[in-house]
């Protein structure tokens, strides 16, 4: 197997796992990361969305990097439109530069309708370049068909497992 997905609970530390891994790769890398987005609020930070980012631009936010937004219901939207643009690219940028590995951290719900994105999700995961991920632990068309492919391992992290999984990662890629 070479693509390995982590799923499970929130903020049980699939992406810390991804950075534990990470810090001490010594090979290329590329890919993306989804981060919380908190307002500049000088009261109180207040989550306001998340962020798709990709792993090795350090520029500062931009309006095209918002893949979801709280409404002023409290409800996450998603912002297809960051998908298939900013994340296309991204994508498409990953597969030229051919790395090591390539990042997924994290792939949801909220690219149901980002099927742009959606297929150069696959192509990734056809190509010859390793994809260490996140897999949201629900279920849509998108994660299931990920989840159901040959050439992708999907491991569960869990309290009792978090701490050992990153060598066992590691054994599965061959990093």
């Amino acid at each position: 197997m070479k693509n390995v997905f982590l799923t499970g609970e929130i903020n049980i530390g699939k992406s810390t796992i991804i950075k534990k891994l990470l810090a001490g790769f010594l090979g290329s890398l590329a890919g993306f990361l989804t981060l919380p987005y908190y307002s500049n609020n000088s009261v109180k930070m207040e989550k306001i969305g998340y962020i798709f980012r990709d792993i090795n631009d350090d520029h500062e936010i931009r309006p095209n990097f918002f893949i979801s937004l709280i409404n002023s219901e409290g409800t996450m939207v998603p912002v297809v439109e960051t998908f298939e643009t900013y994340g296309v690219k991204v994508l498409k940028s990953s597969l030229e530069k051919r790395p090591n590995l390539l990042i997924m951290d994290e792939l949801g719900v909220f690219e149901s309708k980002a099927f742009s994105f959606q297929r150069y999700v696959e192509l990734c995961l056809s190509s010859k370049i390793p994809v260490l991920g996140v897999l949201k632990a629900k279920k849509s068309p998108f994660l299931d068909a990920i989840r159901s492919r040959n050439d992708v391992v999907e491991l569960e992290v869990t309290e009792e497992n978090r701490d050992y999984l990153p060598k066992t990662i590691q054994g599965i890629l061959n990093l």
